[in-house]
């Protein structure tokens, strides 16, 4: 007697099925893996954004905070060319063109990011004439910590003449030398005259103490957010050389995907100046006659991601005179800030 041996197995139909329910398995463990993935991505991004913002606030306490220190109300530049300007400590413009349009009407909306010159002064060394100085030089008590190349602000009256050193010597007694020299480092002037600080070319004995401010290499500064020149948005550091009586910074890039950065100033009003400020300004540059006037800056900034993938839409924060942006779709992280400065000009000594 013959017996049937049934085999077992799968249908076409069993197999199709199982492959069916296998790729959508597959196909969501990769969705979910691309959601992580791709979550994962933005939250370190974000977090970019955050660790920028907080290494800008570090940065720009260290760099503004000594703005002003040890110089008079008048900061006068005689340059190679034998121009002469009288430049802020600190100075804030409101309208974010380059080279600088100024803006001294009160109120309006402001429609870009502000930018800030300033006079970084590093590690601050102050010395005073010992006997007397000229055109040349100046005959000092101590010339410790001061280098050829330093920028020097010689104070006298309510002027800070600066110069640039050329020649340390460290004798008894010490000299600081600022004879005119080309070049990139060129600052003084081929007559080594400086009329505001009374040396015209003979020695002069002061009357009272003239100090002696040394400000470093390149103490002329600035921040601007450039929106047009690079994919994305820049914090540029500029400097300025100053050698042909020009207002020209050369630009480099600080930190990338800046957005905007709004700027107001705490401003003493009092007569005489006090230790404090009392009127908050944010919509128009200082005038010439309130330089000396600020006491703090109120700094916001604003950082954006590089890809505009969030999928929420959000606007650009508005801050101080400028107004919200239209709604897109970038993550953005934001910061607020104030840096109180001792922009309070001394007196120099007198001749």
């Amino acid at each position: 007697m013959k017996h049937l041996t049934l085999k077992s197995g799968f249908t076409l139909i069993e197999l199709m099925i199982a492959i069916f329910i296998s790729s959508l398995v597959i196909a969501g463990a990769f969705n979910v893996q691309l959601v992580f993935t791709q979550t994962a991505r933005n939250q370190e991004e974000v977090s970019d954004l955050q660790n920028s913002l907080d290494g800008l606030k570090n940065y720009m306490h260290r760099a503004l905070k000594g703005s002003g220190a040890g110089l008079a109300a008048n900061i006068e530049i005689r340059a190679c060319d034998g121009s002469t300007q009288v430049v802020p400590a600190i100075n804030i413009h409101n309208n974010n063109s380059y080279p600088v349009v100024s803006d001294f009407t009160d109120g309006g909306i402001d429609n870009d990011p502000d930018w800030i010159e300033f006079i970084y002064t590093g590690n601050v060394e102050v010395t005073s004439v010992f006997e007397s100085f000229d055109a040349s030089y100046a005959k000092v008590y101590s010339s410790l910590n001061f280098a050829p190349r330093d920028v020097v602000a010689v104070n006298v009256g309510a002027y800070s003449c600066i110069r640039r050193i050329n020649t340390v010597i460290n004798t008894i007694p010490n000299y600081l030398g600022w004879y005119s020299r080309g070049g990139v480092y060129c600052l003084n002037p081929s007559n080594n005259s400086h009329p505001s600080c009374g040396y015209a070319g003979g020695s002069i004995t002061p009357s009272k103490t003239v100090t002696i401010t040394k400000l470093g290499e390149f103490p002329f500064q600035a921040l601007r957010v450039d929106t047009t020149t690079y994919a994305r948005p820049v914090l540029m550091h500029g400097t300025r050389r100053e050698q042909s009586g020009g207002s020209t910074y050369t630009w480099t890039p600080l930190v990338e995907n800046v957005e905007d950065m709004q700027i107001a100033w705490l401003m003493d009003t009092s007569d005489p100046m006090d230790k404090s400020g009392d009127l908050w300004i944010n919509s128009r540059d200082p005038q010439p006659l309130e330089y000396g006037r600020i006491r703090s800056l109120r700094i916001s900034i604003i950082t954006r991601s590089n890809a505009a993938d969030n999928k929420i839409k959000t606007a650009r924060p508005a801050y101080e005179d400028r107004q919200a942006g239209a709604l897109d779709n970038y993550y953005r992280r934001k910061i607020t800030f104030i840096v109180n400065i001792p922009n309070r000009p001394i007196t120099g000594g007198t001749l």
